[in-house]
């Protein structure tokens, strides 16, 4: 073995952790998507997921005017931007703190191409006052569609802050 191991050549030493990385990650994953006939309400039968996404489920069950109502409306159309890769209005969403830290120039820069993101949708909202929590779910491209199925999702959580009367998404 250790033979084996001093004839792997550092080139190939860092193709085989990408590659063993990739399987290990695409094996965790997969434990979490589910077939297209799931019965859980918030997984699509399709990776074809578009917008305007139906967010009824939950923005029916919020009280209007609420923060709860305001951050899921916002959230779900800073998502629509992330998911058509129009960074300058995700820009848009950050708190007037993260705009003055990072230029809509620098964060269109950072983002590069973005991800394979499909679609995104909050499933749920937690507010204190000045301050609410919003899940939110993704679905993002499959790194090998046929293997895995054509979606993987996974869900994120952010932080959202009143200032001046208005929600903004806040950057940690």
């Amino acid at each position: 073995m250790k033979s084996i191991v001093r004839q792997i050549t550092h080139h190939q030493s860092k193709a085989w952790l990408l590659a063993l990385a990739g399987g290990l990650l695409a094996s965790a994953v997969s434990a979490q998507t589910q077939p297209a006939a799931s019965p859980d309400p918030f997984v699509r039968p399709s990776a074809q997921t578009s917008f305007p996404i139906d967010t009824d489920s939950l923005v029916a069950n919020l009280k209007p005017g609420s923060p709860a109502a305001l951050v899921a409306a916002r959230a779900n159309k800073r998502w629509e931007h992330m998911v058509k890769h129009d960074f300058k209005a995700v820009h848009g969403f950050f708190t007037p703190y993260n705009k003055t830290i990072t230029t809509q120039e620098a964060y269109v820069k950072e983002m590069g191409k973005g991800n394979a993101w499909l679609g995104a949708e909050v499933v749920s909202v937690s507010c204190k006052p000045q301050l609410c929590n919003a899940t939110i779910r993704i679905d993002v491209a499959s790194p090998m569609p046929g293997k895995f199925g054509d979606k993987i999702t996974t869900h994120v959580d952010e932080e959202w802050v009143l200032v001046d009367g208005e929600w903004w998404f806040s950057r940690r």
